[in-house]
C-alpha cells in the first residue's frame, strides 16, 4: 500500500532507538509544518510502544495525512504514522463486519468488497484516507442524510491509552470514552484495530444527475428535498457568478445501478492536470453541460473520490485555506449568502459546496448537526488569517461549527463556544490521559484541555 505522509520533506536526522527519527511533516496543502520525532510502527504491538513517546515527548498518531491544518502535528514532540498497520483481518459475512488495522484505508476496504456486493455506508473522499483518520474525524460523504457520519458504523475499537493502554472498547460498554473517541481527534488515544458494519451494494456503479439551479435559495430547497430521496447527493455553487446569476448552482444526485455486466476496474489515482483554465471558463462549462440535464453512469469510487482530483489541483497551486461548517437547517440561506459574501471581497473561494446533515454527530466533537454542510476552498494570501476569522465569526453567529479536521485558524473561544459537549470530552480527556501524553498543534491552538469560560 502507498505511503501517502510523502510531504515529509526532511531528511531523517538522528535515528533513535524504536526507529524513531527526527523528521519535518506538512499537512496536506503543505502550510501548515513542524518538526518532531516520527516512527512507523508495522504491527499494533509496535505502536502500543510508542507511548510514552522517547524523552518525555507528547505524541500525536497521523494516518494518510490528509487533514488540512494542524491536527496531526505535534512540533517537538512525536508522531506515529501507521499507514504500515494496513492489514484486513476477518470479515463475518453475516453481519457484514469487517475488523481492519487502523491504516487501512476507506479506498482499500472498496476495492475489496464491492465486488462482493459490500461497502462501507459512508465513503468520505480521499480514497487514501485511513479507517483510524475517519474514526478521529468522524468524517462523511455525500450520503450523510441517510446513513450518518462514518463514526455511526464503528462496531467497536482497539484503543490504546496512556493510562490504560490497549483496551476494546464499545458504545454500550463504554459510553463516555467511545464517544469522545469518534471525532476526537486522537487525543483519547491511539486506534490500533476497527470493526466496521458494511452495508450491501447492489453493483459497483451509480446513475448521476446533474440539475441546475439559477439561485442560491432554490439550490438549497432541492438539494434538502434530494437528499433524503437518493443514494447520495450534493451540490455545488458558481462562486464568481455575479449579478443575476449570483448564488446559481448544480445539484448532483446518484443512486447505486441495478445489477450490471459493466465490468468495473477500480479507480486509479488521480493525475495532476497539465494546464489550468481560468476558473470562471470551468464554472460556465460545468453550469452550461447541468442544463443539458446531463444523465451518467460512473464507477463507483469514481464518483465518491472524484474530489481527489480536485485536492490534487489545489496541492499544484501556491495553496488554499478552507471552511468546512456545519450550519443550522433554520437560516440555512442567509447563511451561505453572508459566508459566500464574506470570501468574494478577498476575489472569491476556488470551489463552494454543500452536503445536507441528518443528525447529530455520534461523538462528542463531532462537527455533525441537523442543516446544511458548506465546504469552500479558498486561495492563500496574506490577508487568509483575518478573513477566516471573520468567517468563524460568523459561523458562530449563525449557530454553526466548523470542522476541525480542515482548520488551521479557528481560536480557542470560538471552538469552546461551537462544541456544547466539550467539557465531556475534558473529562475523559482528565480520566485517560492524566498526564497529557498525546498532544497535537491543534489541541495546543485550541487549549483543548485548560480552556477557562
Amino acid at each position: 500500500m502507498t505511503d501517502v505522509t510523502a510531504r515529509d520533506d526532511d531528511a531523517d536526522v538522528g535515528a533513535l532507538e524504536g526507529g524513531w527519527v527526527q523528521r519535518r511533516l506538512s499537512d496536506s496543502t503543505g502550510r501548515a509544518t513542524a518538526t518532531q520525532l516520527v516512527c512507523r510502527p508495522d504491527r499494533p504491538a509496535r505502536l502500543q510502544s510508542a507511548i510514552p513517546a522517547p524523552e518525555g515527548r507528547s505524541l500525536i498518531a497521523r494516518g494518510g495525512g490528509h487533514s488540512l491544518g494542524d491536527a496531526t502535528l505535534n512540533d517537538g514532540g512525536a508522531v506515529a504514522l501507521t499507514v504500515r498497520l494496513d492489514r484486513m483481518l476477518s470479515f463475518d459475512g453475516a453481519s457484514r463486519v469487517v475488523e481492519v488495522e487502523a491504516g487501512v484505508t476507506i479506498g482499500d476496504i472498496l476495492r475489496t468488497f464491492l465486488p462482493r456486493g459490500h461497502m462501507p455506508a459512508a465513503c468520505p473522499a480521499p480514497g487514501t484516507a485511513t479507517v483510524g483518520g475517519l474514526i478521529a474525524t468522524d468524517s462523511h460523504g455525500k450520503n450523510h442524510a441517510r446513513v450518518g457520519s462514518f463514526g455511526d458504523h464503528v462496531a467497536w475499537l482497539d484503543l490504546i491509552t496512556p493510562r490504560h493502554g490497549l483496551r476494546r472498547i464499545t458504545q454500550e460498554d463504554d459510553t463516555a470514552l467511545f464517544g469522545a473517541t469518534i471525532g476526537g481527534m486522537g487525543l483519547t488515544g491511539v486506534i490500533a484495530r476497527a470493526a466496521i458494519r458494511l452495508v450491501p451494494a447492489a453493483s459497483a456503479f451509480v446513475t448521476v444527475h446533474h440539475q441546475a439551479v439559477r439561485s442560491l435559495e432554490t439550490l438549497i430547497e432541492n438539494l434538502s428535498t434530494a437528499a433524503p430521496a437518493h443514494d447520495y447527493a450534493a451540490a455545488w455553487i458558481d462562486t464568481l457568478a455575479t449579478g443575476s446569476a449570483q448564488g446559481r448552482g448544480v445539484v448532483e444526485t446518484a443512486d447505486i445501478a441495478s445489477a450490471s455486466r459493466r465490468t468495473w476496474t477500480p479507480m486509479r489515482s488521480p493525475s495532476p492536470p497539465r494546464a489550468f483554465l481560468p476558473q470562471r471558463t470551468l464554472n460556465a462549462h460545468r453550469f452550461r453541460r447541468a442544463l443539458r440535464g446531463r444523465h451518467s453512469v460512473l464507477p463507483l469510487d469514481r464518483f465518491l473520490f472524484q474530489h481527489d482530483s480536485t485536492i490534487r489541483r489545489h496541492d499544484d497551486r501556491p495553496g488554499f485555506a478552507q471552511l468546512q461548517c456545519a450550519l443550522p437547517a433554520e437560516g440555512a440561506t442567509a447563511a451561505v449568502r453572508r459566508l459566500l459574501d464574506i470570501t468574494r471581497r478577498d476575489g472569491g473561494a476556488l470551489r463552494a459546496a454543500m452536503h445536507v446533515v441528518g443528525n447529530e454527530g455520534r461523538g462528542l466533537l463531532s462537527i455533525a448537526r441537523p442543516g446544511i454542510r458548506l465546504t469552500l476552498d479558498l486561495p492563500t494570501t496574506v490577508a487568509t488569517p483575518n478573513l477566516m476569522h471573520r468567517l468563524e465569526r460568523e459561523t458562530l453567529d449563525r449557530g454553526g461549527r466548523i470542522f476541525l479536521a480542515s482548520d488551521a485558524h479557528l481560536t480557542d473561544h470560538g471552538f469552546a463556544a461551537m462544541y456544547p459537549r466539550l467539557a465531556d470530552f475534558r473529562a475523559v480527556l482528565a480520566d485517560v490521559d492524566p498526564d497529557m501524553r498525546l498532544q497535537s498543534d491543534l489541541a495546543r491552538r485550541l487549549r483543548l484541555r485548560d480552556y477557562v469560560v
